[in-house]
């Protein structure tokens, strides 16, 4: 704002004083003034705000054919929560830049990556536990998002009121975001206490059956999520975000048709490969002794494999310009 409030009420007065306004009529439209003022000014001042970076870390959740809960889980976006492995828990940390186009309306990208992981010895699922599977996946994703407030933020009081607090809920931010972005994945698995890459030891015949290449290093992702926002000042806020990112791949854990012939395996790609096709220890003799057998099923490529990000943040809003409260 151009002009403090004592030169425009100077003004108004010599102008009400030159143009024969009633006085009362003048004191009556100044104290409304005096009151919208507020509520206009806060309204426009996330135009000095528009931009914010931070920063996260927090827990990764696969949602893949490996690991599980206690049944044999559909591995479906909406019906998969119950099979979720709370144990397979892995971390990530990253960051964002978001660009403000209207006081709900943003957006802006994500850099991130971590860990994320899943075990058929966690589950009690007889299946899967005869499987034996196990992996450790590393990934780094970059994201392009678009950002919703359900809830629009709040920066702080216009008057820098010396003693004036917020009550808790104003300084509460919620929103929802959608986006299109790339993950890379590399899925891991342990042999004679050393972590080794998966994709090029072809556990389910890629590169030795003819016509079945290796599956690739990245991946389309469709992230989306829920959020809210706790303003600690007119800069600083702090955040918790969960986010679920649906992948276009079936490997992100290196499982997803039927088991190939585990002799082929181990003549094209040695022992350490034909471990980790089929670690179940074929159990001779018991109802298991077949269940890795080639063309047995190892895993379901219905469905795609997901993965979940809950982020705790710390975020950074810059303001444009030196001040724009009003002056005294």
């Amino acid at each position: 704002m151009g002009i403090g409030y004592t030169q425009l009420s100077v003004q108004m007065f010599i102008f009400a004083a030159s143009n024969g306004i009633h006085f009362m009529k003048l004191v009556r439209v100044f104290s409304l003034l005096l009151l919208l003022l507020p509520l206009i000014s806060n309204a426009q001042r996330w135009k000095f705000y528009r931009n914010e970076v931070g920063g996260y870390i927090g827990p990764t959740n696969m949602m893949g054919d490996v690991g599980g809960g206690k049944d044999i889980g559909v591995n479906s976006l909406f019906t998969n929560w119950k099979d979720f492995d709370g144990k397979a828990t892995r971390i990530a940390a990253g960051g964002h830049f978001i660009r403000m186009f209207s006081d709900r309306i943003g957006a802006g990208g994500t850099l991130g990556g971590g860990f994320m992981g899943a075990n058929d010895a966690l589950t009690q699922e007889p299946s899967r536990r005869n499987r034996n599977l196990s992996v450790r996946t590393i990934f780094a994703e970059v994201t392009g998002i678009g950002r919703f407030y359900f809830k629009k933020e709040n920066f702080g009081h216009v008057y820098k009121l010396r003693g004036a607090r917020s009550f808790f809920l104003l300084n509460i931010a919620a929103y929802g975001y959608v986006g299109l972005g790339l993950t890379y994945y590399n899925p891991q698995g342990q042999y004679q206490g050393k972590w080794i890459g998966l994709r090029k030891l072809g556990t389910e015949g890629q590169g030795i059956m003819p016509g079945k290449d290796p599956y690739g290093s990245f991946t389309v992702i469709y992230p989306f999520g829920l959020g809210l926002k706790y303003a600690l000042g007119n800069k600083w806020n702090i955040g918790v975000e969960y986010g679920a990112r649906v992948t276009t791949t079936d490997y992100l854990d290196d499982v997803s048709t039927r088991y190939y012939d585990n002799a082929a395996i181990l003549a094209a790609n040695g022992p350490a490969a034909a471990a980790l096709a089929d670690p179940s220890g074929r159990s001779p003799g018991s109802e298991f002794e077949t269940w890795t057998d080639r063309g047995e099923k190892r895993g379901d490529p219905k469905e795609k494999d997901y993965y979940m990000i809950l982020q705790v943040s710390v975020n950074y809003r810059f303001v444009k310009g030196t001040s724009f409260k009003p002056r005294f």
